[in-house]
């Protein structure tokens, strides 16, 4: 039948595979990956809007940070080494604006011309005059931006323009790597560096990922089957999909995102459990004896392609499923990716369709020779698979209620479970960015920066100015836990220092303010909108610190927005800004007028993304649950069977995530993910199993009879399938980019025990769930035409 129709177009289906890559793989390498923060929140999302409107009004908003240390900073020679440093980070493309020690003292040479304003000119840089309130004030208003308290550590902090952010950290990088300094080399930090390097390790992750994977795999499936032909098979597979998925992305306008480097990994998964089961059976037929068949390869191949069409098409239907239910999570990128897993499961059940028949009809001489060693005769681990699944038959009650107890201590343990919200711990703690981290929070306080955006009038007043005072004030009074911002900052700040210019202090605001931007102009105007715009706003700049536990992050920003909100609530607020707009910010261009405050920035951005993954995860299991259930239901025609795989494979997932609550872990961006895709991944075994199950119940036998054969008939590839995709995943636990790593030893987790529930608790809650054990289904034939 199917066999027979594959294998007489076996060369026509090889010659179209060969085909279709060639053309696919051109256009499979213009697939780029969206490295934008804003990529990963919809569209309609409050923080997304705030995060646009804060670029769209102060143009740049990604603000890095060069730091180095230098014991004479305030000298002539340290302001020369500053000035230095500051030319170099200017000349980057993408740095819109610069401040550092070096442009203070620019600025207070510039403000306050020694000629004019004092009897002689005092020795020494300006900015360190202890008798210029203008210096001292500058200093004092940047201590632990531009330098530290000591003045030992001296930082060159970088505006940059937020479209060319990533190219110009990569920039920067190179300029700290190429550095040459007698006090050390400079580190360079910010939430856009660890986006650079998180992607960075990630697109390296996964090009070391496809390629170590495969090659673990193929030595793992020599050794098992002993025949190159299933190595040569699942590469070609693996290979043809990932690369026509990645074609197919291409042609609709889908780009790569921080969760799709593990495409090859999920790909390899579906394939490789289909390849063993192929040649695990092939090597059964063989050494049943070929020559019944009139020692004829085809007639081999063509029995088990009928054999296993069925259960092989509904794996790959069910991990699609699985994986398509990732499109009811509200992060776009999450959503594309589980488009591009429904397509790549697609697009391995045509490769599998394409290259199996002439892979099994290769080197005939193959199929004469018997598998001689026990070592290697998959009858070894055929064995070990049906005494695993007669022992949990045998004890069916002791079994399922073993996995209704893990289950319920599974359910407590995931409410322990806390999310880890700090970006930094996406990288392990002697990497050089995370020892950057630690100098700069360290010797300057915070590393983590954020933003406030208020309404501001279109004539700044000193009434508004003392009003903003007022907030920065009650914001840094803030405590959580004895955490508190580290740095509170806006143009207020510098219109006060400003006044220290005697010509200065008798003008309005507006005067100082516009002394300060032709001092600082790309400063200036990346924390107050100029006038001559129609929606003025004012910026404050906050500063905290990075390595926050995750419940101090959340409660910290939770009360930065509670005094905002209580401030900009008042009737001398909207007085002063001209109303109040009591809706959210409007999106670019949206013409409002918008006098509503917003916190924002990548502080608050980071810290949401993985509790919104960790929430949509539930959903998407949820949906993933419901798909694959329905798609098991119409495979078996038995509701009961099919909700007990499904039920049984959800174990696997809240086992790992509850161990990783009870052991005080913390939920990353690599944990985010597991949940909803951990049944795509660990069903492949049910379904074989209930395939061979109900053909069996079929011919007349019993439940117990009938699990017992499935278990001997597909136990084995389910064992050396995990063994193989364990030793693969194992590869991504030595990751630098944690969340991958993490990812890989869950997964790796959630296979092994997928496999064990799959070969206990599935066949014993059958066989303790049939409601009569001694008679056959009566069902009508699905479609295969060899024996059991």
């Amino acid at each position: 039948m199917i066999g027979k129709t594959l294998l007489r177009l076996r060369i026509a289906l090889a010659v179209i595979g060969l085909v279709l890559f060639a053309a696919a793989y051109p256009v499979s390498r213009r697939l780029t990956m969206d490295r934008q923060l804003a990529s990963m929140f919809a569209a309609d999302d409050p923080l997304l809007i705030q995060y646009q409107r804060l670029q769209h009004d102060f143009g740049g908003n990604a603000i890095v940070m060069l730091v180095y240390h230098d014991s004479e900073l305030l000298s002539d020679a340290g302001l020369r080494r500053n000035r230095f440093w500051t030319e170099k980070v200017s000349d980057v493309p993408g740095v819109v604006g610069v401040l550092s020690p070096a442009e203070l003292n620019r600025v207070v040479r510039s403000m306050r011309p020694p000629a004019l304003f004092s009897a002689g000119e005092s020795p020494g840089p300006a900015l360190a005059d202890p008798d210029d309130a203008l210096a001292t004030g500058f200093l004092d208003l940047f201590s632990g931006y531009t330098h530290s308290a000591g003045r030992d550590q001296a930082a060159v902090v970088a505006i940059l323009d937020p479209e060319r952010a990533d190219q110009a950290v990569h920039l920067l990088r190179s300029v700290v790597k190429n550095a040459e300094s007698t006090q050390g080399r400079p580190v360079l930090v910010g939430e856009p560096v660890l986006l650079n390097e998180g992607f960075d390790l990630l697109q390296r992750d996964g090009d070391r990922l496809a390629t170590w994977t495969i090659a673990l795999l193929s030595l793992v499936m020599v050794v098992t089957l002993r025949n190159l032909r299933f190595m040569l098979l699942s590469v070609t597979c693996i290979a043809w999909s990932v690369v026509v998925t990645r074609a197919l992305a291409v042609l609709a306008g889908i780009e790569l995102s921080m969760v799709s480097t593990i495409l090859t990994a999920i790909v390899t998964v579906v394939v490789v459990a289909a390849v063993l089961h192929v040649g695990i059976l092939w090597k059964l037929q063989i050494d049943k004896g070929p020559a019944a068949k009139g020692d004829d390869p085809t007639s081999t191949a063509a029995s088990v392609i009928n054999r296993l069409w069925i259960p092989v098409a509904w794996t790959c239907l069910t991990d699609a499923a699985g994986f398509a239910s990732l499109a009811a999570s509200g992060i776009r990128p999450v959503r594309d990716f589980g488009w591009l897993i429904a397509v790549a499961a697609l697009m391995a059940l045509f490769a599998l369709a394409m290259f199996t028949p002439i892979a099994l009809t290769l080197w005939s001489r193959d199929h004469r020779r018997k598998s001689v060693t026990s070592v290697h005769r998959p009858g070894a681990v055929v064995n070990v698979a049906t005494r695993m699944v007669t022992w949990a038959i045998g004890h069916r009650r002791i079994v399922v209620a073993t996995a209704v107890f893990l289950g319920i201590i599974a359910l407590v343990g995931l409410r322990r479970t806390e999310t880890e919200t700090s970006f930094l711990k996406n990288f392990r703690d002697d990497s050089p960015l995370v020892q950057a981290y630690h100098k700069v929070e360290r010797d300057l306080g915070g590393a983590g920066v954020w933003d406030i955006t208020l309404p501001a009038p279109a004539i700044i007043t000193d009434d508004y100015l003392e009003s903003v005072r007022t907030l920065q004030t009650e914001l840094r009074a803030i405590r959580v836990a004895d955490q508190s911002l580290t740095k509170v900052i806006s143009m207020a700040d510098a219109e006060r220092v400003a006044m220290a210019v005697p010509l200065l202090s008798l003008g309005t605001p507006e005067i100082r303010l516009a002394a300060m931007r032709a001092a600082f102009p790309a400063f200036s105007d990346a924390l107050l909108v100029p006038p001559t715009q129609s929606q003025r706003r004012l910026r404050i700049m906050l500063r905290s610190r990075e390595q926050l536990p995750a419940d101090i992050k959340l409660r910290l920003i939770g009360r930065v927005q509670d005094v905002v909100r209580r401030h900009t609530a008042t009737p001398q607020w909207h007085g002063m800004v001209g109303g109040v707009n009591s809706q959210p910010s409007p999106s670019k261009g949206s013409g409002r007028p918008d006098k509503s405050a917003a916190v924002t920035g990548y502080y608050v951005m980071l810290s949401a993304l993985v509790r919104r993954l960790v929430a949509d995860q539930w959903i998407c299991f949820a949906v993933s649950f419901v798909l694959v259930w329905l798609l098991l239901a119409v495979m078996t025609a038995s509701v009961r069977l099919s909700l007990t795989a499904v039920i049984a494979n959800a174990l696997p997932a809240t086992l790992v995530l509850a161990t990783l609550g009870w052991l005080g872990g913390r939920v990353n961006l690599g944990a985010a993910m597991i949940a909803a895709v951990s049944i795509g991944m660990s069903i492949d075994g049910s379904v074989h199993f209930l395939h061979h199950y109900r053909r069996c119940r079929r011919m007349g036998m019993n439940a117990p009879l009938a699990s017992e054969s499935a278990g001997s008939a597909v136990g084995a590839a389910m064992l050396l399938a995990t063994v193989a995709l364990v030793v693969g995943f194992g590869v991504m636990a030595n990751s630098r980019f944690v969340p991958t790593a993490t990812f890989g030893v869950l997964v790796a987790a959630t296979l092994v025990l997928g496999t064990l529930v799959n070969l206990t608790v599935l066949p014993a809650a059958i066989v303790g769930w049939a409601k009569d054990q001694t008679d056959a289904v009566d069902a009508a034939d699905d479609g295969s035409d060899d024996g059991p």
